[in-house]
């Protein structure tokens, strides 16, 4: 039976369901405040990357420019920035405000479920406000504890997703308010304006939301009923004030698409070569279009890696049955459309935003990843709640068998407790680098990449013979793994095996033309041989594959310093600054430099600026010792 006004849920619930769901959410992913950073992007994005860490003029000119890994998210930083005030280098702070971006983005995904569910549509019931409310706390969890979602709030390098899914949910909440006043002209306004900057922000954050505007028109045929079903007839004068609205969501979209595909090129990210044809790619979109509605559906074999596999096509069984899979469901949804609109309202928004991470712009070596679920799969989890409304309603209008009305809703919760459970056991496969690779070789025995981030952890550990044996396994999986042979080079380099580390640094390059690493390695190689001038190409080439590459330039500078030109070694060392001033190796080479000039004051203010930085640098604490003996014997010698 349906609330009366009277009813007492009218006031609880709407209040206590939000309340309720932030809780559970964050019980199911307490578990990752005790992880730490992982050597995949957290490192190059947290642990070497000083560029983020505070207010100043030039952090905030970088935030705003850079492309780093191909994403432009500013806002992402700031939120960074932020933590490294509040936390410092703790993981544990990163990881709470990761969390409670999720919490937050749970409450509002209750909200605008929330708003949906009461409103009188075709094709859903109107609900009193306890089985809105009830049914949008569903929806919310659905979508908050389900192990899909560990990958964006475990990884902290994808505080992107949650931050940008925080403020796509905020502009959706805020469009549905618009469209209710609808003819009340100044808070229509109001609410259109609050929906576009909501919208601005979460690209910002990470543009996954540019196709956020297909949703907004899919909503306004369905369920809000602002464009007729029929397309012929949005052309209609009472349309055009949402064809406006759309203008301008798209204006403020398409410049951040765009960014987007040339970022992701400019970077190397973007796949050139696998997939290779439009076929292939949408080979690959078909399987990701598949595998993330089964996965939420069967959430087990979850894995931080699922790679692409080295044949892709449709002559391959997984990639036509998903093929096939997604025509049928396609041509059921359409033929079922009038008597079922929010099951296709929910696809075809679950469709629209996938697109972008499909597979058609493929980057990586993955072929799929749980974090692409985290927008995409919000429209199933409001329909999970649009089922569990109707399954309430007809459960308190007595039109269902109460035995069979207890089973379904207990059914229900235990999925919710279910995948909560999962949740926090997948929470942990984050807990450090180990075990995050460790996990992927368990599902994935032949994954060089994983073989070589184990590797990568043994070497920072100094265990460089378990490092070779880790990096040499990965070549027996993959001959030609570009990033293990430029680490086996790296060792053959520190043991000074240079003939064996230049050709590991060349079978690298021939493997990856585009990896900067490996040119700027082979520089190293070329200054040990006392080839200066090959040294000095290679440095160059590594520049000009990645502009921002602060080794390369460092490198320049100790060439050009060893060759007796200081000034110009300085102007290096200040170009490496400029792109991380926390580099206290640098400090300590400018220092060097000063001295070698007789500026003896700014190379004692070099070397103490290395030291502030790294106390542990031993060379600069010797020059600098000697530095300032020298001026005191100086000054003690004169008469």
């Amino acid at each position: 039976m349906q609330d009366t006004p009277a009813h007492p849920g009218n006031r609880f619930l709407p209040a206590a369901v939000p309340v309720a769901v932030a809780l559970i959410t964050f019980a199911a992913f307490w578990p990752v405040l005790q992880n730490g950073f992982v050597n995949w992007d957290d490192a190059e994005n947290f642990i070497t990357n000083t560029n983020y860490r505070g207010f100043d003029w030039a952090r905030l000119a970088w935030m705003f420019t850079t492309v780093r890994k191909g994403i432009y998210m500013p806002l992402t930083w700031i939120t960074c920035a932020l933590d490294f005030r509040l936390w410092g280098m703790s993981a544990r702070g990163y990881h709470l405000t990761n969390l409670l971006w999720h919490c937050a983005n749970a409450v509002l995904l209750y909200a605008v479920s929330f708003a949906l569910f009461r409103r009188r549509r075709a094709g859903l019931p109107a609900a009193g406000v306890g089985a809105a409310a009830l049914s949008a706390g569903f929806a919310a969890l659905v979508f908050s504890v389900h192990p899909l979602r560990v990958e964006s709030v475990a990884w902290i390098t994808e505080r992107r997703d949650v931050l940008s899914g925080f403020f796509a949910l905020l502009c959706v909440g805020c469009y549905l308010r618009a469209a209710e006043t609808d003819g009340e002209e100044s808070s229509y306004h109001s609410w259109i304006v609050a929906a576009l900057a909501s919208f601005a922000a979460s690209l910002l954050s990470k543009p996954a939301g540019v196709p956020l505007p297909l949703v907004l028109l899919i909503l306004d045929v369905y369920p809000l009923g602002r464009l007729p079903g029929a397309p012929q007839d949005w052309g209609k004068p009472e349309s055009l004030r949402v064809w406006r609205e759309k203008g301008a969501f798209c204006a403020l979209a398409s410049p951040f698409g765009l960014l987007a595909i040339w970022s992701q090129a400019h970077s190397g990210a973007m796949t050139k070569l696998l997939p290779q044809t439009v076929l292939q790619r949408l080979a690959v979109a078909a399987y990701g279009v598949t595998f993330y509605v089964w996965k939420t559906l069967i959430p087990a074999g979850l894995s931080p890696l699922y790679r692409m596999p080295d044949a892709v096509g449709w002559g391959r069984p997984a990639f036509l049955i998903c093929g096939l899979l997604v025509v049928a469901a396609a041509a059921i949804v359409i033929a079922g459309r009038r008597r079922r609109p929010a099951l296709a309202a929910a696809g075809l928004s679950y469709l629209v935003l996938l697109f972008p991470v499909s597979g058609i712009f493929h980057a990586g070596i993955h072929l799929t990843a749980d974090r692409y679920s985290y927008l995409s799969c919000m429209p199933w989890a409001i329909l999970a709640g649009a089922a569990f409304l109707r399954l309430w309603t007809a459960g308190t209008e007595d039109r269902l068998n109460r035995a069979a009305f207890i089973t379904l809703v207990g059914i229900c919760i235990l999925a919710i407790a279910g995948w909560a459970g999962l949740s926090r056991r997948q929470s942990r496969v984050w807990r450090d680098s180990e075990t995050l690779w460790r996990r992927v070789l368990a599902l994935d025995p032949n994954c060089a990449m994983a073989y070589t981030n184990l590797g990568n952890i043994a070497m920072d550990r100094g265990q460089s013979a378990q490092a070779t044996e880790y990096f040499q396994h990965a070549l027996e999986i993959q001959p030609d793994f570009p990033y293990a042979h430029n680490n086996l080079g790296i060792l053959d380099l520190v043991r000074g095996r240079v003939p064996e580390a230049e050709a590991h640094f060349r079978a690298a390059i021939a493997a990856n033309p585009g990896l900067s690493e490996s040119y700027s390695n082979l520089g190293a190689v070329f200054y040990y041989q006392g080839n200066l001038q090959g040294a000095f190409n290679s440095f160059q080439k590594a520049l000009t594959l990645k502009a921002d590459y602060t080794d390369a330039y460092y490198n320049l500078g100790k060439l050009m310093l060893s060759r007796g030109m200081a000034g110009d070694a300085i102007a290096y060392f200040q170009k490496t600054l400029s792109i991380d001033p926390g580099y206290a190796a640098v400090y300590g080479s400018m220092g060097e430099a000063y001295a070698s000039l007789g500026r003896v004051d700014e190379a004692i203010a070099q070397f103490q600026k290395a030291l502030s930085i790294n106390p542990r640098l031993a060379d600069a604490r010797n020059k600098l010792q000697n530095l300032l003996s020298a001026r005191l014997a100086g000054e003690t010698s004169r008469p």
